[in-house]
This record gives structure tokens, C-alpha cells and sequence, in this order.
């Protein structure tokens, strides 16, 4: 009850060896993917964002992130 039928939206893998991200649409031929190296992932590093439903992403897209001065979450 309360559950109804939805489409897959999107599809995801990560290499935990490599640390990378990968991330597809569903509706788009592109795969982008972002590697973590890249990042700092430690406590108060700044959030940093990325629109996926961006069509004109394509790769590699850790570069294409932003960051925010207030946090979305």
C-alpha cells in the first residue's frame, strides 16, 4: 500500500579501488563520472554541487562541481 510503479531514472557504479564515481541518465548517451581523489572529503571542506541533469556533461565532470556558501541539506 502506498507504493506505485516508477521508472529508472538513472544508473550508478563506483570503483572503490580507483574511487571513482560513475553516473548515467537514463534519457541522455553520455556517462559522466567524478574521481574522488580530487576532493576534499574531510570534515568542514567546502559542499561542493553538480547539476546532472546538465546535457552538456560528458566525462569526467570533477571540475564541473561548485561550491555553495550555504549548505542545500
Amino acid at each position: 500500500k502506498g507504493f506505485g510503479t516508477y521508472d529508472t531514472e538513472y544508473r550508478t557504479a563506483a570503483n572503490c579501488t580507483t574511487k571513482r564515481y560513475f553516473f548515467e541518465l537514463s534519457d541522455s548517451p553520455s556517462v559522466i563520472w567524478v574521481d574522488l581523489k580530487k576532493f576534499d572529503l574531510k570534515r568542514g571542506a567546502p559542499v561542493r554541487i553538480l547539476d546532472p541533469d546538465n546535457i552538456n556533461l560528458l566525462g569526467d565532470v570533477s571540475s564541473k562541481f561548485k561550491k555553495v556558501a550555504k549548505t542545500p541539506f
